[in-house]
C-alpha cells in the first residue's frame, strides 16, 4: 500500500479508509441471497454460513462507512468549488483593478506632459519678458535703473542684471546700495545660491 504525505489529519484517516473500502468489492443484496442459499445448500452443518454471514454483515458495516466517507469527500470537494469560485472572483477584482491602475496612470503621465508643456512655454514667455525687461533698464541712466533694482525681489533683478550687457550691468551695480550690489553680484555669479 502507497502512504500518502497528507497536510491535514482528517484527510489522512479519509484517505485511508477510502483506499480500504475500494480494495473490498461490496456485495449487493441479490448477491448476497444468493450466497447464503448455496452456502445452505453446500453446508448442511451451518458452521461455514454462519461465517460468511458475519462476513456480508461486516461488508454492509463498511459499505456504510464508505458511504459517509464519500459525502465527506463530496462535501469536502463542494467547499473546494466554492473555495475556486471564490479564488476567480478575487482574481477577476485585481484584473478589473489592475486596468483601472494603468488607465489612472495613463491619465496622470498624459496631464504631466500637459504640465511639462505649458512649464516651458511660461519659461520662454517669462525669458521674452525678462530680456525685454533688461532693455528697458539698459536704456535708463544707471541711477534710475539703479533704485529701481533695489526695490524689485531679489530673483528678478538678478535676472534683469543678467541679461543686460556688461558694461551696462557694471554701470548700474556701481550706483546701487553696496550691500545690495553684493547680494546682486553673489547670485550673478552663483545663480542657485540662497543668500
Amino acid at each position: 500500500m502507497m502512504h500518502r504525505d497528507v497536510s491535514r489529519p482528517g484527510l489522512a484517516a479519509l484517505a485511508f479508509a477510502v483506499a480500504a473500502a475500494i480494495s473490498v468489492a461490496p456485495v449487493s443484496a441479490q448477491d448476497s441471497t444468493s450466497n447464503k442459499d448455496a452456502e445452505a445448500a453446500a453446508e448442511p452443518d451451518g458452521r461455514e454460513a454462519s461465517g460468511r454471514a458475519s462476513m456480508a454483515g461486516s461488508r454492509m458495516g463498511l459499505s456504510q462507512g464508505v458511504d459517509r466517507l464519500l459525502i465527506e469527500v463530496h462535501k469536502r470537494q463542494k467547499e473546494l468549488t466554492e473555495a475556486e469560485r471564490e479564488v476567480v472572483r478575487r482574481e477577476a477584482a485585481v484584473l478589473e483593478l489592475e486596468v483601472m491602475i494603468e488607465e489612472r496612470i495613463a491619465a496622470l503621465e498624459a496631464d504631466r506632459a500637459a504640465i511639462e508643456e505649458r512649464i516651458t512655454a511660461w519659461e520662454v514667455q517669462d525669458g521674452d519678458r525678462i530680456k525685454k525687461l533688461s532693455r528697458v533698464y539698459s536704456a535708463m541712466p544707471p541711477a534710475r535703473a539703479a533704485r529701481l533694482l533695489s526695490d524689485l525681489e531679489l530673483d528678478l533683478a538678478v535676472s534683469v542684471l543678467g541679461g543686460m550687457k556688461q558694461k551696462e550691468s557694471a554701470k548700474v551695480l556701481a550706483v546701487i546700495d553696496p550691500k545690495r550690489a553684493l547680494v546682486l553680484s553673489r547670485r550673478l555669479a552663483r545663480p542657485l545660491a540662497t543668500d
